[in-house]
């Protein structure tokens, strides 16, 4: 929450005294009447208050009635789905009766908790997969996951570079997971994003960077498994070990990298594809696990 709340909420904001002030989903007038003293907002923050299907028609309606005197207001907020029935845990029609839109910010899937970020304003629009005039000419949309033993991140971009999408996860080490319950994994969070995001799939390229991923034959297992099972991704898939593609994402013609964390490596990119160096943990867990 704090790394997309600085994103949206500049340093220089300035925090005037809080107004303790209790709304009630249910009445109205106090909400106008704490509206008709306050001279300015610009954010609204939200945290769980998504947890009731039977009140988010008078959730937003309270909510809309700051957004009619405060048209460019942003309502920021986080939420989990509790509910297994994933049509009830919607609010787009709620959304489109009051002339609302949301989109996803962020979403972080931790074992079986899915925790998102969202905002809600008067004037984003955001594209559902069915919604384009005409698909042929859309924008490419790319992404990337980078995975670590103890975490993993990926992101949603266009062709421009625009996010349309991210998330965290759990660790992602394909020697210790395997190359199914990874790509399984990796598979589940991107569905996720794209549903919410409204990110149409399938994408045109994925790029992996993954924790073990430094054999060959390895990562060419789990490429074709990726695409068998999960091909209404993607079927355009590059992957290589995390330390690289951090190399990949900073510098336009190579360069090098040397970590000291939960793995230590050395790596050096060329310009034109070449990989030189190694992964000291990794030979040592290959070793390990030979001589078991």
């Amino acid at each position: 929450m704090e790394d997309v709340w600085k994103e949206y909420w500049p340093s220089s904001t300035v925090l005037g005294e809080p107004l303790d002030t209790a709304l009630d989903w249910n009445e109205t007038k106090i909400t106008e009447d704490f509206l008709s003293s306050l001279p300015a907002l610009d954010y609204i923050l939200g945290s769980d208050i998504f947890y009731d299907p039977t009140v988010f028609e008078l959730i937003l309606k309270t909510v809309n009635i700051f957004f009619k005197k405060f048209p460019n207001l942003q309502f920021i907020f986080a939420y989990q789905n509790r509910e297994a029935n994933s049509s009830r845990w919607s609010i787009g029609i709620e959304l489109k009766q009051l002339n609302l839109k949301c989109e996803r910010l962020q979403i972080s899937i931790e074992e079986e908790h899915e925790i998102s970020i969202g905002k809600i304003t008067t004037t984003t629009t955001t594209m559902a997969s069915g919604d384009h005039k005409n698909v042929g000419e859309r924008k490419k949309i790319y992404a990337g996951v980078e995975g670590g033993a103890t975490h993993f991140s990926f992101i949603f971009i266009d062709a421009d570079g625009n996010k349309l999408g991210e998330g965290t996860g759990l660790g992602l080490n394909i020697l210790l997971e395997g190359i199914e319950n990874a790509s399984d994994k990796i598979a589940a969070a991107l569905r996720h994003c794209a549903t919410s995001s409204s990110i149409p799939l399938p994408i045109d390229s994925l790029g992996l960077g993954l924790s073990g991923a430094e054999d060959e034959e390895v990562n060419n297992s789990m490429i074709e498994y990726f695409k068998t099972k999960h091909s209404d991704i993607c079927t355009i898939i590059h992957l290589t070990t995390d330390s690289v593609i951090s190399i990949a994402a900073t510098f336009n013609k190579g360069g090098v990298v040397i970590i000291a964390g939960t793995g230590s490596t050395c790596r050096l990119l060329k310009e034109d594809g070449d990989v030189y160096g190694k992964l000291f943990e990794y030979y040592l867990m290959l070793k390990m696990v030979t001589q078991k």
